[in-house]
Order: C-alpha cells, then sequence, then structure tokens
C-alpha cells in the first residue's frame, strides 16, 4: 500500500530528515568504531605488559 501525501512540501521535509537521521546514524557510527578501537588498543598495550611482566620472572 503506497502512502498518500498531501503535498510535495511534506515529501522534501521527509526527506531532509531522513538525510539527517543517515548523517547522525552515521558519525554515531564512527564515534562507536573509533571508541572501540581505542578500547582494543588499550587492551593490546596491557596484554604486552603483562606479558613482558611474565617474562621478567621466568
Amino acid at each position: 500500500m503506497i502512502p498518500s501525501f498531501s503535498s510535495t512540501a511534506e515529501i522534501e521535509s521527509l526527506s531532509i530528515a531522513l538525510m539527517w537521521a543517515v548523517f547522525i546514524g552515521a558519525f554515531a557510527a564512527l564515534l562507536v568504531y573509533d571508541a572501540l578501537g581505542s578500547i582494543l588498543s588499550m587492551l593490546i598495550r596491557l596484554v604486552d605488559r603483562l606479558s613482558a611482566r611474565r617474562h621478567l620472572h621466568d
């Protein structure tokens, strides 16, 4: 079933809202990706430090 729009302005406002939603979603995805990358990097550094300590005691 095709929704009926009353005017072209309504379609235009919906397309602008959709464009902003896609833009904000992409920006949020980049922030999450960056945060996960930094957390993973910190975990790798922590594991490296722990493994280096173990090798020193051996």
